[in-house]
């Protein structure tokens, strides 16, 4: 019963940050790379989805601020994911809230 009240808690944190379960395993990836910044394919090989899995829960991320999508610099072909202060905050509450609930 204790683990179902927790994911419960864990579900509504998500929601009120406007993310969900893969969202926040997005931001998670991009926040701990030394630029909080992440080439796509590294953020997906990472997460195990595709490329296209990937871009679907990204596209919403940026619609939503979260995260910024750019050209890469070096490589015009490939896609950088930016983690946005928006995104950050988000990460930091939802954090916080897993660091009460596990101590």
């Amino acid at each position: 019963m204790r683990e179902r009240q927790w994911r419960a808690q864990f579900t509504d944190a998500l929601k009120e940050q406007g993310l969900t379960m893969n969202g926040w395993l997005l931001l998670g990836v991009v926040s701990r790379s030394k630029r909080q910044a992440e080439r796509m394919a590294v953020v997906a090989a990472t997460l195990g989805v595709s490329l296209p899995q990937l871009h679907a829960i990204a596209s919403k991320l940026d619609e939503g601020r979260y995260i910024r999508i750019k050209a890469d610099r070096r490589d015009k072909r490939s896609k950088v994911i930016v983690l946005s202060s928006r995104g950050a905050k988000a990460l930091r509450s939802v954090e916080s809230l897993l660091r009460l609930r596990l101590g």
